[in-house]
């Protein structure tokens, strides 16, 4: 029987040996297990072969790769460009959707997120809120529209608001953005479209 993927601490990162292929989701002071578990998913769910997303300091350390930058002889390992993906495909990558059956629904990313919510709140909410949700999330997928949903974490929240502040809006604009953020994925969360228990901005200060 195969042992259902996860992840553990391994030297302070969270390390995961799915699909019999070493993988690396972040060191465990700067990443949640949930965010950690959630990156596994995103992985092992993309094209058949697996896909680690970086995310700053708290970022992936990809497969080929360990956490003290050595690379080992097995392997190639591609330079780590923001949010950049690298791609590496396992020797068999049937044997890895057909062992590991990945939720369907963590291959959503972000824009399809984006549309479901968009649809509840017109049917909903008032048309006011849609038009205010609507401009807010066009903002956040310009920069993560094409990422899994459960790839999101916190540090891309951040680096969203940063971003905002950056282009000197005022506190109150940043705040109702990220608002309308966090609320398109705990509806997700409550719709089903995303995994129960799926929080990737709970290390991010309100302000």
């Amino acid at each position: 029987m195969s042992r259902k993927p996860g992840v553990r601490n391994k030297n302070g990162y969270w390390f995961s040996e799915a699909g019999d292929i070493g993988r690396y989701f972040g060191r465990v002071d700067v990443v949640s297990y949930s965010e950690a578990m959630a990156r596994l998913w995103a992985a092992l769910a993309s094209e058949g072969g697996d896909r680690v997303l970086g995310f700053g300091v708290g970022g992936a350390v990809y497969a080929n790769q360990r956490p003290n930058g050595q690379t080992p002889q097995v392997g190639r390992r591609s330079p780590s460009l923001g949010l950049s993906p690298l791609v590496r495909r396992p020797a068999t990558p049937d044997a890895v959707a057909s062992t590991l059956n990945p939720p369907h629904l963590s291959t959503i990313t972000v824009a399809e997120l984006r549309d479901r919510y968009l649809d509840w709140l017109q049917r909903h909410r008032s048309p006011a809120l849609h038009r205010e949700a609507k401009r807010h999330s066009q903002r956040f997928c310009e920069a993560c529209g094409g990422l899994h949903a459960v790839a999101i974490a916190g540090s891309h929240l951040e680096a969203f608001q940063d971003a905002l502040r950056a282009a000197g809006h005022d506190p109150l604009y940043v705040k109702k953005h990220s608002t309308t953020v966090r609320a398109m994925f705990n509806r997700g969360v409550k719709a089903g479209w995303l995994p129960q228990g799926f929080k990737p901005f709970a290390s991010v200060e309100r302000r």
